[in-house]
């Protein structure tokens, strides 16, 4: 049986959301997100955010371009920057925060501005998984130019080494700008020019990070965002709930 992360009471927290429209919310204390993590399958626990506190909010995204309806995004810059229409080809807010060892690594270049989730997470099922969708301001214009934002889902527990398990679907290759865009993993690439609901340029499509777990067991997550080489444009991941 597989599990996701539930947002629970996410009703409560983005009531005011709009028909076909992206509305972000604040996450008020962050000690708060584990209670609206917490949900069917899983319990979590002793939650830290590392980042800009602008960085992180709660969404609603009924009938948009990015075929979720819900859950929690975590962007370099402001999550003010996150709703369309896409008007701006390289909105940013530079948090002047610093990067994240882990993502340096995936980027190949140092990495700026990082969000970073963790959390301690007891699943009562067999498997983990997230559905995401990451999305940056560096499309199109800089693929290529080593500009390489960067996402991950590293996790950790018994019977599983620290390891990413967010990757491009049917391999080990991480999820980034210069990895997934029109010219390579195109397949998993939207072109979102003139979009009315999303301002990022460009995101990837809806993708499914999974690991097996045991049950009853604690392991430890961090979800993890970044610039590389610069601070200066935005990007974002938005993880359904």
């Amino acid at each position: 049986i597989m599990k996701k992360l539930s947002l629970f009471a996410l009703g409560c927290c983005c009531s005011a959301a709009v028909f076909a429209q992206i509305v972000v919310s604040p996450v008020g204390p962050i000690s708060s997100i584990g209670t609206f993590l917490t949900g069917s399958g899983v319990t979590i626990s002793n939650v830290v955010f590392t980042g800009d506190t602008n960085a992180i909010g709660y969404f609603t995204a009924i009938n948009t371009t990015l075929n979720m309806s819900g859950g929690f995004v975590m962007t370099t810059g402001s999550t003010n920057d996150v709703p369309g229409p896409n008007n701006n080809s390289g909105i940013g807010t530079d948090n002047l925060q610093p990067g994240d060892s882990d993502l340096t690594v995936l980027a190949g270049g140092n990495t700026y501005n990082a969000a970073v989730l963790e959390f301690d997470c007891v699943p009562t099922d067999d498997t983990l998984f997230f559905n995401f969708l990451f999305g940056s301001e560096e499309y199109p214009e800089w693929v290529g130019a080593g500009f390489n934002d960067v996402f991950a889902i590293y996790i950790s527990g018994p019977n599983i080494p620290f390891q990413n398990m967010a990757w491009i679907p049917n391999s080990t290759v991480p999820v980034s700008v210069e990895n997934v865009n029109a010219n390579i993993n195109s397949s998993y690439y939207v072109d979102h020019t003139g979009d009315p609901y999303v301002q990022y340029d460009g995101t990837t499509t809806n993708l499914l990070a999974t690991i097996p777990v045991i049950p009853g067991s604690t392991y430890h997550l961090k979800i993890a965002f970044a610039d590389a080489v610069d601070g200066i444009v935005d990007g974002g991941v938005f993880l359904e709930v």
